[in-house]
């Protein structure tokens, strides 16, 4: 009973922390977050759904400072056992999660780095958070029938790709880009579509405005003030990354999306083969 009791009050907070900052913050400030985490950890599986539930929706279009809180109140190598939880629902809210936790400026990026890294080593978070996503994205996890952890995960590595230089290099150095070309070519369109978005921040050139992203998602945006020094990182930037997925064969898998029976999969290959014309167009044909 004492459970019932529990999961059903981690019911009432996922639906309370969704959308009102204000409630955010009163949960902060009365304590509500170490109950959230003990949810989380019980080994009830409907009482640890509800917290990790609860987590994500805590973590959705929430600003710096309770994002922080949620973050110093659930360590990360338990919430690294929720990613691999038994129950492939709480494996799936706990991606959601993350990529809330990693939709925002890229301060809030830096913040989920330094809770990932390895104590003593806080250059190891990116590293960290990204091998924590590379196994919902192996072929034997999404042939599994849960194409939603496929689809999370890539939209999580997407928030990742909208930040700084270092955040992209780590992408590249991680070997998820090795995926992609897989994930375009997905049954799912959900995952073909979180794919693209991975595409489109990487080859980025600065210039054109992107599509309007998914909701949890964020997007890489032209340097404002007219910033020709901006402009040229992201135009130099692209090309290096574009050149790296076009050895991957990234280009002719977005091609082949171009008639995609998914409006939004279709626009962005089409913007993100664009992208490749314009960053490495020597080794790009045009799209047909």
């Amino acid at each position: 009973a004492e459970v019932d009791v529990a999961s059903s009050a981690c019911a009432a907070l996922c639906n309370l922390v969704l959308d009102f900052s204000d409630f955010k913050m009163a949960v902060v400030r009365e304590g509500g977050l170490p109950r959230l985490v003990d949810a989380a950890q019980s080994m009830d599986s409907t009482l640890r759904l509800n917290g990790i539930w609860a987590a994500q929706n805590f973590a959705h279009k929430a600003d710096l400072a309770s994002k922080k809180a949620l973050l110093e109140a659930l360590p990360w190598d338990t919430f690294r056992s929720l990613l691999t939880d038994s129950d492939a629902t709480v494996q799936e809210r706990a991606l959601n999660c993350l990529k809330n936790l990693l939709n925002g400026k890229v301060d809030h990026i830096r913040a989920v780095a330094a809770w990932a890294a390895d104590a003593g080593n806080p250059g190891s978070g990116l590293a960290n958070l990204l091998a924590a996503l590379m196994p919902p994205l192996q072929p034997s996890a999404t042939g599994n029938g849960n194409p939603g952890h496929a689809r999370e995960a890539l939209f999580a590595i997407t928030n990742i790709c909208s930040g700084e230089e270092e955040m992209q290099q780590a992408v590249m150095a991680s070997g998820v880009a090795d995926t992609f070309v897989a994930h375009l070519g997905s049954g799912n369109s959900g995952v073909r579509e979180a794919a693209t978005w991975c595409v489109l921040n990487l080859a980025f050139t600065g210039t054109a405005t992107p599509p309007p992203p998914p909701e949890g998602t964020r997007t890489r945006m032209p340097p404002g003030g007219g910033d020709r020094g901006a402009a040229g990182d992201a135009a130099r930037r692209a090309s290096q990354w574009c050149a790296e997925l076009t050895k991957l064969g990234v280009p002719t898998a977005l091609r082949r999306l171009r008639n995609d029976s998914c409006s939004n999969v279709r626009r962005n290959a089409v913007t993100a083969f664009d992208y490749f014309q314009a960053a490495d167009g020597d080794n790009v044909t045009a799209m047909e």
